[in-house]
């Protein structure tokens, strides 16, 4: 018997691209929203963040005031190393949440934890310290257990940690500090002392130049060699360098008034 295959017809140009029959479905708006964040959440379990990033997207322009879907599209963010963009979702789905005057804990912990992947310890300890006091219960749990850790990054930076470096450089960091003082001291002195001061001249000073005494007899044998010479060696050229002398000696009577 001859089998059946299935034959794939090409696709005529100009005609538009298959749509999914979920698609042709007439579903409500609060509906399709859902099912766009279902899947950036099903996408995002499996590490395909850009395609779950995508979903989130559709599902903001149907609702841009769903807050979850803010929260989840910042955790995607914060895997691909979007931490500023993560920043900004997680706040705006909080400041969405402070309009309603409600409050959750794992938005305000989003925006924790994208503080301190920003190396911002201390807007991050700040946060963590007012919600501690927001929350209560196993809720606080979360904010003190990062806040451990926070405090231990703050301390390697400014406290026990770079006690040993600042001791050992402590000569060569005093003399930093120094230029760097001296750099941003404003010194309202008149420039005239100044410069005194550090042996220096506020004018454009001209050495003087120490004027040869010759004979006229001298000057006219010089003068003589030099014809001489630049007409044998340069030939028709030596007026040209003749002009050039003459144009350095006008320069330097010019400078001396």
């Amino acid at each position: 018997m001859l089998s059946i295959l299935p034959i794939s017809v090409p696709q005529a140009q100009g005609v538009e691209a298959e749509i999914p029959i979920w698609e042709k479905i007439d579903w409500t708006p609060e509906i399709e929203q859902q099912i766009y964040k279902d899947w950036g959440k099903y996408y995002s379990r499996r590490r395909r963040e850009n395609i779950a990033m995508h979903y989130y997207d559709k599902a903001l322009q149907l609702s841009n005031d769903d807050y979850m879907t803010l929260y989840h599209r910042s955790q995607s963010k914060r895997k691909t190393a979007k931490t500023l963009g993560a920043l900004e979702d997680s706040l705006e789905a909080k400041r969405i949440l402070r309009l309603k005057s409600v409050v959750n804990a794992p938005i305000n912990l989003e925006v924790c934890d994208a503080l301190y992947e920003l190396n911002q310890f201390e807007k991050a300890k700040a946060e963590l310290h007012n919600n501690k006091r927001v929350f209560t219960g196993n809720k606080t749990k979360a904010f003190e257990d990062r806040l451990i850790v926070v405090d231990e990054n703050i301390k390697d930076a400014c406290g026990d940690g770079l006690s040993p470096f600042i001791l050992e450089n402590e000569r060569m960091m005093s003399h930093v500090k120094d230029l760097l003082n001296e750099k941003f001291k404003v010194d309202n002195r008149p420039l005239w002392k100044i410069l005194k001061e550090q042996n220096k001249c506020d004018i454009l000073s001209i050495p003087e130049c120490k004027e040869e005494l010759l004979s006229p007899l001298e000057i006219a044998r010089r003068k003589r060699a030099f014809d001489i010479c630049y007409q044998v060696y340069i030939d028709k050229s030596w007026i040209d360098i003749l002009f050039l002398k003459n144009l350095k000696k006008g320069f330097q009577i010019i400078s001396r008034r």
